[in-house]
């Protein structure tokens, strides 16, 4: 395939290797044209992760660092973005009150800050829920 004359981007892509198409379909995008994405980091849970401190958050840092590297093989240039997804708050508050998850969410920033100073990520992911929650979650999550 004759690369385009200007990269085409996805923006924002989860790649899911244990519960989704994994690398599979940034195989898909590279044949349709794709040639760069930024792929942002998954819910923590979703890939086995418990957190209950801001260390637990480096196991699903790794494993979409390692899903990065997959991604580079099929030849789409990818760029890693690190950090919580806005709905781990609901996730988080299911075992511990509001201000302790909301807590371990920003240790989990710090660590995946980390991450991007070591030049292992772009970007950080960070978000407030985009569907309805209680104003508490809301003013944490901001």
């Amino acid at each position: 395939m004759k690369s385009p004359a200007f990269p085409i981007t996805d923006d924002h892509i989860h790649i899911d290797p244990l519960n989704g198409r994994g690398v599979e379909a940034a195989k898909d995008f590279f044949r349709a044209g794709g040639t760069h994405m930024f792929l942002v980091a998954k819910p923590s849970y979703s890939l086995g992760v418990h957190a209950s401190a801001g260390a637990d958050y480096l196991r699903a840092y790794d494993e979409t660092l390692r899903v990065a590297d997959l991604v580079r093989e099929t030849g789409v240039v990818v760029f890693p973005v690190l950090g919580i997804h806005p709905c781990e708050i609901g996730h988080l508050a299911g075992r511990m009150p509001l201000r302790e998850a909301a807590d371990l969410m920003m240790a989990g920033l710090d660590r995946a800050a980390e991450y991007v100073k070591e030049g292992k990520a772009v970007g950080l992911k960070s978000g407030r829920p985009h569907y309805p929650v209680e104003p508490e979650v809301m003013a944490l999550s901001n």
